[in-house]
């Protein structure tokens, strides 16, 4: 008996439990892993354009294909986490990224135009692999220790303290490809990865009781049995969060983009974006608010009324000033939506299959991650980078009419205490 009580505390957290739980083991080094992604999401289409000369399309390739390589490899790592450790999970998606930046730099100092395409693509597979695992992991490991009423805030201090590490490396990145070359970034993102590891290592140890359940061996729940019990939610939320996600990796080649067409210097097109993160940084504690006492899809439609606003906006905008202002919007919508994939995805998993329900969940959002720079950068090479801004605008609100359309299966938050999935299996859905 002291065993299931002990477990029904740990699932029952507050808020300030959770994040004493989480903070050193957990947070702090997806601060530093934030940082490292945020280098090459905002030097990686320069990095193509610059020095590999890529056309809009190949370069939305090459941004959206560790997308790609996540998604291909959402199930197998759900797999592979239901048989090790979290912390295992974390070390291997860590070593995976450290040598996705090797190669991605090495990508810039070849003379060979082919094998310096090559080694870029091989990177960014690579930084596919290493997100798959790290990203999954950690998911895992906070939806295991949180419990629905939290998970909202929890999840968005989570990702949001992350956008203030973005802010700085934004500008890092951008300062040291102007000084080095843009080939530097991939260093810079390395040495980050580097640098949450070692945090990792060294505080892992607080966390004694979520990782021992998240870890623990069980029998691996096949696939097709999940998407049988839980496809209708799949289906439907899920495909709302990879279309969120879609407009999300979209907007990030979208603003360099706009910054190229309109002549500005990769250190204002770094201070646009860190401006942003640093607006997102300064929201997201509001949003992990509403998610949890309001609920995700009060939280979820005004987020994407603000993306479709700043896509609109920036369409009108031909200076440093005006394009500044444009992506406002839009920062305010992704910090206040800080965490909500995440926790839209740890509402609807199943106990019994939490690492299987999660990496199908991670399926659908990387295919979004993937589709997203994917069909803006075609887009732009059929019309205008405009164009492109405004057909993202109304992918925005068809995403708001089909979430509301939906919005009976959304649960989480104080005003709900089972699952999306709990509930339709519960109502013989």
């Amino acid at each position: 008996m002291a065993n299931g009580e002990k477990k029904e505390s740990a699932d029952d957290l507050s808020v300030s439990q959770a994040l004493r739980r989480l903070a050193f083991p957990v947070l702090l080094p997806g601060i530093l892993q934030n940082k490292s992604n945020e280098v090459l999401n905002v030097m990686l289409p320069i990095f193509c354009a610059e020095n590999l000369g890529l056309s809009a399309t190949t370069t939305g390739v090459a941004v959206s294909l560790q997308s790609l390589v996540q998604a291909a490899c959402a199930v197998p790592v759900g797999k592979l986490l239901a048989r090790i450790s979290c912390r295992k999970g974390l070390y291997l998606g860590g070593s995976a990224l450290i040598c996705a930046a090797l190669v991605g730099f090495t990508s810039g100092c070849v003379a060979t135009y082919s094998l310096a395409v090559t080694l870029l693509f091989a990177s960014r597979i690579l930084v596919g692999i290493g997100l798959s695992l790290w990203t999954l992991s950690r998911q895992t490991l906070l939806s295991s220790v949180c419990s629905s009423s939290v998970r909202g805030r929890v999840s968005a201090l989570s990702a949001g303290v992350g956008r203030w590490g973005a802010v700085v490396a934004a500008m890092v990145g951008g300062l040291a490809a102007e000084r080095f070359g843009n080939e530097v970034s991939f260093l810079v993102q390395g040495s980050f990865t580097v640098l949450a590891m070692l945090l990792m290592s060294v505080a892992y140890a607080m966390l004694p009781d979520a990782p021992a359940r998240a870890e623990a061996s069980r029998e691996f729940v096949p696939l097709k049995t999940v998407c049988a019990k839980y496809g209708h939610v799949l289906c439907t939320i899920g495909s709302f969060a990879a279309c969120f996600q879609a407009v999300r990796a979209g907007w990030r080649l979208y603003v360099v983009l706009q910054c190229q067409q309109h002549g500005l210097s990769t250190s204002y097109t770094a201070s646009i974006i860190a401006a942003g993160r640093l607006v997102e940084g300064l929201v997201f504690p509001l949003g992990g608010y509403c998610s949890d006492e309001f609920g995700r899809v009060a939280l979820a439609v005004p987020c994407m009324l603000l993306f479709s606003i700043s896509f609109v906006a920036m369409t009108s905008a031909t200076e440093y000033g005006w394009l500044l202002l444009s992506a406002v919007p839009y920062a305010l919508g992704n910090g206040l939506a800080a965490g909500l994939i995440q926790t839209l995805g740890g509402d609807a998993a199943p106990a019994e299959a939490r690492s299987e329900f999660l990496s199908a969940w991670r399926l659908a959002t990387s295919l979004g991650q993937y589709s997203g720079p994917m069909m803006l950068g075609i887009v732009i090479d059929v019309s205008s980078v405009d164009a492109a801004g405004r057909l993202f605008a109304i992918i925005c609100v068809c995403n708001i009419c089909w979430l509301l359309m939906h919005r009976a299966l959304v649960m989480g938050g104080n005003e709900h205490r089972l699952s999306g999935a709990k509930a339709i299996l519960l109502n013989g859905g």
